[in-house]
């Protein structure tokens, strides 16, 4: 997205609200997830709602951002090579989690399943509140008339 588009108050999510993990089914050994509240959108359009990071620096990391087009939680696999990047997103060879679940639309909690190379990652539910913004103008006009 361009950076005049970003400031843009046209609708769009423009930052995160109290994001919190309200479920934890699995988080896998050497792993912490860090969540971010009031987390205001990047200049690129990059809104980032939490991060799975690992203690090993030789095991990704995930970024899970806010996709506005679809109004969901897409996760990125990080420190990887772009083939592995590439099989994340596209569910193959063993990983996947790259969408997310919706399961409630009232409070925007979404179902995070993170695999990778056949290994659960996490599994857990977020909820991920946004804070949109627009932009309302109104014009007033006189109208005289002379008799």
């Amino acid at each position: 997205m361009k950076p005049d588009e970003v400031k843009k108050p046209n609708g769009k999510a423009f930052r995160t609200e109290q994001v919190r993990e309200i479920e934890r089914c699995h988080l896998a050994d050497g792993y912490a997830i860090e969540t971010f509240s009031y987390n205001p959108i990047g200049s690129t359009g990059l809104l980032v709602v939490a991060r799975l990071n690992p203690a090993d620096r030789a095991k990704p990391s995930f970024l899970c951002r806010w996709h506005e087009k679809e109004s969901a939680v897409d996760i990125e696999s990080e420190n990887v090579s772009p083939a592995e990047k590439r099989n994340f997103k596209e569910g193959r060879n063993n990983c996947f989690g790259h969408h997310t679940t919706q399961v409630s639309s009232t409070s925007r909690t979404v179902k995070l399943s993170i695999v990778w190379r056949g290994q659960k990652v996490y599994e857990g539910l977020l909820e991920v509140p946004v804070h949109r913004e627009i932009e309302v103008s109104a014009h007033m006009g006189v109208l005289s008339q002379y008799t």
